[in-house]
């Protein structure tokens, strides 16, 4: 009998030890891995955790298994049959299943499209939890056996590409880099200020219902002295590279590593360089990416330091999660999406004596209280808020909820504006400051007409709307124009009347998510020769930037 039970326990060892190594070893880190430039922690916040699930797994699992077969050898085999048949299922779907569901953004997931993968891996993993049940019922030598090889086989394989993985991704640890912090946000000068408020996602159509609605008049009066610009073309669809766009007037089109790009980009940025040229001091408040030489240790804010999860609990909350995603048939996978830039608002710590900036509505809406006159000369701020992105979180009243709607986040969006002009005159800065509404990029119909929002030095005049025909790559000589010439509403870019010239335009996949030393995904180019609101203007002109490297959370 003392033989037989040290035979069982010999035959579930390899079955559990490849259950509580796949998924609370192998997937977290092979996910972490995978996309180390989207995750900003190093990879051993993780290790505590996962070592200590994978131990209590282990154990737990293989104690309950024995303590099965003092039941009976019958219900015994039976229940390891299909178990191990269970594990092989979720390795077959966690490994082998490459259905791309888009990147974790917090877009809602149109589930139906998956149909035919939701019925094959079904039919899959019934027949492998029942086909193994049954096998080891009748067959359990041979059973063991070929159990016992194949767990070790699949073992040997996981932790081979997880060796490889390690080598390949410079190991667990992550760089120090330039950080945007929130050191002096909204500090600004009684001189002079240049302020580009950032408001993700927010689609210049959804600007124009609003003002056109029952509460347009509100609107126009908060927003007295803008000029609004509904015919505007942004650079890019996507944040990552929309933003250095915006500051730099440069294209990003795969042609080098990204942070190459970066810095090159801000050193040659005519704003930047007016900015050096007549001292003025330069912040930039986004959770972006930042460039890594002399133009980086230029940003006020900026701060050369490390990243760590501020909760090594909550954030293997978040990997399991994604690994319960990635190895789940898809009935359930629902149950485990979310919005995976919350690890990063939520838990994004740097080490030292302060804090990362992260573009959250609710802390800039408080922040704004905070605003002040502390400075002379010139001052820079470009401050990018999460705006009406998804998830949609934020009520029109500005609380914070589970769900919400895009319209109530861009009322939201829009009343923190309104906080921050009336800030600004309650501290008599508001003739000497620029003021730039706007967003990265769209909402609807190809993301490619953002909110354009302008307020020059010393701008009076009741709300405009302009019919000049914008795009993101004039904003360089705007800025100028703005800043050195101060010029003002209808004079501000130029002659760019004719809504049908050629602006171009850059769809980018969601799933890109850039790092210093990494390629964005395939790009395609476009331009728009009419109005920017209508999506049919948008016509491929046949270039394409390819895919060097993407990464993707399935």
């Amino acid at each position: 009998m003392r033989e037989d039970k040290r035979k069982i326990i010999k035959y579930i060892i390899p079955i559990t030890l490849l259950f509580s190594f796949m998924l609370f070893i192998f997937a977290p880190f092979e996910i972490y891995l995978s996309n180390k430039g989207y995750f900003f922690f190093p990879g051993w916040d993780m290790a505590a955790i996962s070592c200590l699930l994978f131990v209590c797994s282990f154990i737990f699992i293989t104690i309950i298994l024995f303590g099965i077969s003092i039941f009976g050898h019958k219900i015994y085999r039976l229940i390891v049959g299909c178990f191990f048949g269970g594990t092989l299922a979720l390795y077959l779907q966690g490994n082998w299943d490459t259905t791309d569901y888009g990147a974790w953004n917090g877009s809602e997931i149109d589930w139906s499209v998956f149909r035919p993968q939701l019925f094959i891996f079904l039919i899959i993993f019934a027949i492998l939890i029942f086909g193994c049940g049954l096998f080891s019922l009748i067959q359990h030598d041979r059973f063991i056996k070929i159990s016992t090889i194949g767990s070790l086989f699949i073992l040997a394989v996981l932790f081979i590409t997880l060796s490889v993985l390690l080598v390949t991704k410079g190991g667990l640890s992550k760089d120090k880099e330039y950080i945007c912090t929130t050191e002096e946000e909204l500090a600004l000068s009684s001189d002079r200020n240049m302020i580009i408020l950032i408001l993700d996602a927010f689609d210049s159509s959804a600007f124009k219902e609003l003002i056109d609605g029952d509460k347009g008049e509100i609107y126009k009066e908060e927003f007295m002295d803008f000029t609004y610009y509904p015919d505007t073309v942004t650079g890019y669809s996507s944040t990552d590279m929309s933003i250095p766009q915006i500051i730099t007037g440069k294209g990003y089109k795969n042609e080098k590593l990204f942070g190459e790009f970066l810095d090159e980009a801000y050193e040659e940025s005519e704003l930047i360089n007016w900015l050096n040229e007549n001292n003025w001091e330069k912040d930039i408040y986004a959770d972006s990416l930042m460039p890594q030489g002399n133009s980086g240790q230029g940003i006020c804010n900026s701060r050369l330091l490390a990243r760590v999860a501020s909760d090594k609990a909550e954030l293997m909350y978040y990997m399991y999660t994604m690994v319960a995603f990635r190895y789940t048939p898809q009935p359930i996978k629902n149950h485990f999406y979310f919005y995976a830039d919350n690890i990063k608002g939520n838990l994004n710590k740097v080490i030292g004596d302060y804090e990362a900036y992260t573009g959250n509505v609710l802390k800039f809406y408080n922040k704004i209280d905070d605003l002040s006159a502390s400075k002379n000369g010139g001052v820079f701020q470009l401050i990018h808020i999460e705006g009406a992105h998804e998830p949609f979180t934020v009520t029109s009243d500005i609380t914070e909820t589970t769900e919400t709607t895009y319209e109530e986040e861009c009322i939201a969006s829009l009343k923190i504006t309104a906080k921050l002009i009336s800030k600004l005159k309650e501290s008599n800065l508001y003739d000497n400051t620029i003021l730039i509404v706007m967003a990265d990029h769209g909402y609807s119909n190809g993301r490619q007409n953002p909110l354009l929002l302008v307020k020059g030095l010393n701008e009076h005049h009741s709300f405009a709307v302009s019919d000049k025909a914008v795009s993101y790559y004039d904003l360089q000589d705007a800025y100028i124009e703005l800043l050195d010439k101060h010029v003002v509403g209808e004079e501000i870019f130029g002659d760019s009347d004719d809504s049908k010239r050629g602006r171009l335009y850059c769809s980018v996949p969601f799933n890109t998510h850039l790092n210093f030393d990494t390629y964005g995904g395939l790009m395609r180019e476009y331009v728009c020769n009419g109005y920017a609101w209508d999506q049919s203007n948008l016509k491929d002109t046949g270039n394409q930037y390819e895919e060097k490297e993407s990464v993707n959370i399935r």
